[in-house]
């Protein structure tokens, strides 16, 4: 057997949680998808748990369910969500398209949640067009907290990237920006 060894070096990892934290003298949401990415979501939290680490984002409720046997701290699930059972306080659900947000609304469960816009990605998020009334249907629901917005880019290119964080600050110009956590990467 071809076994493969994947070793985290605690020391890079907190130098590189420290110079962006730094860098953008903003909270920093750790991505832990995926085994954060073959790493290990135990061993990357039990490093992570000492910073200001503001929450942890996996890709699906299983993940979160996972990871929220390591940390107290709030997991945002960056994709859909079909079982709404599975959630608890610590989870915070993405609204990832108008569709899945009138799901939401109609369902018996109360929701933590960020939007999603898609600026240019084309895989998840609700349409910058149908931002204003999502956010009209949040507002006026009784069971979904709104706490952050966010967008995904769908590259590094410079061009791409002035493209659709534009397209991003055109679709939350309206908004109470304090009232939200933004956030935005690739």
């Amino acid at each position: 057997m071809n076994e493969k060894l994947i070793e985290i070096n605690s020391k890079n990892l907190l130098f590189n949680y420290d110079f962006y934290s730094k860098k953008t003298c903003k909270d920093i949401i750790a991505i832990i998808k995926d085994n954060a990415y073959g790493h290990g979501v135990e061993q990357t939290i039990s490093i992570l748990e000492n910073t200001n680490v503001k929450m942890y984002a996996v890709a699906n409720i299983d993940e979160a369910i996972e990871a929220s046997k390591y940390t107290d701290k709030d997991i945002l699930v960056l994709d859909k969500v079909n079982d709404f059972s599975k959630i608890t306080p610590q989870i915070i659900i993405t609204v990832i398209s108008y569709s899945h947000l009138q799901d939401m609304i109609n369902s018996k469960y109360n929701f933590r949640a960020h939007l999603k816009i898609n600026t240019g990605m084309n895989r998840k998020g609700i349409l910058p067009s149908e931002f204003d009334e999502c956010m009209y249907l949040i507002a006026n629901s009784s069971n979904i907290h709104l706490e952050g917005i966010y967008t995904h880019y769908a590259s590094n290119i410079k061009s791409n990237l002035e493209r659709q964080f534009e397209c991003f600050k055109n679709a939350l110009k309206n908004i109470e920006k304090d009232k939200y956590i933004i956030h935005a990467s690739s």
